[in-house]
């Protein structure tokens, strides 16, 4: 047993995954086909339940889930245990199973050369995380071995996931933000969400309370009330709270580019009368333990606006970029990671496989490896933009479609957003 289960029950998800997305005569959009998707979606929603599970276990025992210990051996990785003596092919005596540190002649072999350097023994415990955090991010980019994802594949496994994931999950997320979606025209994704359960009234209570948020004429009032609105908690039917999660997203980047945009009576002077007025009311303790949660959550959006500066749309699709109010999340627990990726991601891809697939479907691009790249994310960003508005057509009709597409219009001058300079 290992702490690292859930890494390998996804591994072997994705598989299955991708054997169905690859099988050649089995006809997308049949019964058969629709069935085993469900299936993977209830091996996500089965993986949940084992997380969390996990998760109580790790924190009553504070394991550090970066660097969990060694796995206990299962009983049949124990030859000493299960296997049963044999008789020898030469001798026909009977032998034991040799014993990993025997040599040849039945001798303990030496231990490991005691003179052997680890490379992370120098290195502050920070440090060496900070370390395995970046091999683990150069790994995941190096291996993505396709430049798309089909809508179906995708939304089966993001609707049943959670902005808690493990691992293996966070990993796949990343892996996803590179693919560009496939296959979203509106009628195939209005087929798709209409077999799922999903309640349009919640979208049109939250689109409201988004728009008279956005009517405040006054910007730190906005920007108070826009923070109530994404601290409410949402729960329905999966679907439902998918799509939820959706618009809260787009309202937290909104949230993101207002406040690292506007330059009231300075950035410094105007942020501490937004705290001031956010924590009206409030005992000492309570401001302090807002204060603590709302810098926090600022954090994760302000780094959420910087993914989706790099990689567009693809990000709001993913649940683990959702930022909760108190600012707890996937996100903020692989911030580091995610930092790694946003800095160095052009030169990981640039010896990639998924570098060497771009250019083999798209073999008249004239342009630099970064050129290419670049140019990869726009049309990703693109299928993700489209996407995201059908989904939310579908969910709330042309109003909710419009209040989206308003903000996607507005990319490239999100782009141009210098976020962070005045941290909250």
């Amino acid at each position: 047993m290992s702490f690292r289960i859930l890494d390998r029950v996804l591994s072997l998800q994705t598989h299955v995954a991708n054997e169905l997305a690859n099988d050649p005569h089995l006809e997308a959009e049949s019964e058969e086909y629709i069935l085993k998707q469900r299936l993977i979606a209830h091996v996500h929603r089965e993986m949940d339940k084992l997380q969390a599970a996990l998760e109580t276990i790790s924190e009553e025992y504070e394991v550090d889930m970066e660097s969990p210990p060694e796995p206990i051996p299962d009983l049949e990785e124990w030859p000493r245990i299960s296997k049963v003596p044999v008789p020898s092919q030469e001798t026909g005596a009977q032998s034991l199973p040799r014993r990993e540190n025997e040599g040849e002649e039945g001798q303990p072999q030496d231990e490991e050369d005691d003179d052997e350097v680890n490379p992370l023994d120098d290195l502050t415990p920070q440090e060496a995380k900070s370390l395995k955090l970046l091999r683990r991010a150069t790994k995941v980019i190096k291996n993505i071995e396709s430049h798309t994802i089909r809508y179906d594949t995708l939304l089966y496994k993001v609707i049943s996931s959670s902005d808690r994931a493990s691992t293996g999950a966070v990993d796949e997320a990343i892996t996803q933000i590179f693919q560009r979606v496939i296959r979203t025209t509106e009628q195939r994704i209005h087929d798709f969400v209409k077999g799922h359960h999903f309640d349009m009234a919640t979208f049109a209570e939250s689109l409201k309370a988004y728009k008279e948020a956005e009517d405040e004429g006054d910007q730190i009032q906005r920007l108070v009330e826009m923070d109530k609105v994404l601290k409410q908690v949402h729960a329905g039917s999966e679907m439902t709270v998918y799509l939820r999660t959706i618009i809260d997203t787009i309202a937290q980047l909104k949230f993101a580019a207002w406040w690292n945009h506007h330059d009231g009576n300075g950035a410094a002077g105007w942020k501490g009368d937004y705290k001031a007025r956010m924590t009206q009311g409030m005992t000492e303790a309570q401001r302090g333990k807002a204060n603590r949660e709302f810098s926090k959550a600022t954090d994760c959006r302000n780094l959420c606006f910087r993914m989706y500066q790099r990689f567009g749309a693809a990000v709001i699709l993913q649940p683990l970029f959702h930022v909760q109010s108190d600012g707890k999340g996937s996100i903020y627990s692989n911030r580091e990671l995610l930092a790694h990726i946003i800095k160095n991601y052009q030169t990981w891809i640039r010896d990639s496989a998924l570098l060497n697939v771009i250019q083999e479907n798209s073999p008249e691009f004239e342009g630099t490896p970064e050129d290419l790249i670049a140019d990869h994310l726009q049309k990703s960003h693109e299928a993700s933009v489209r996407l995201a508005l059908h989904l939310l057509k579908k969910a709330g009709g042309e109003e909710l479609n419009t209040w989206a597409q308003a903000f996607f219009d507005e990319y490239e001058e999100h782009q141009a957003i210098r976020v962070g300079r005045d941290r909250a």
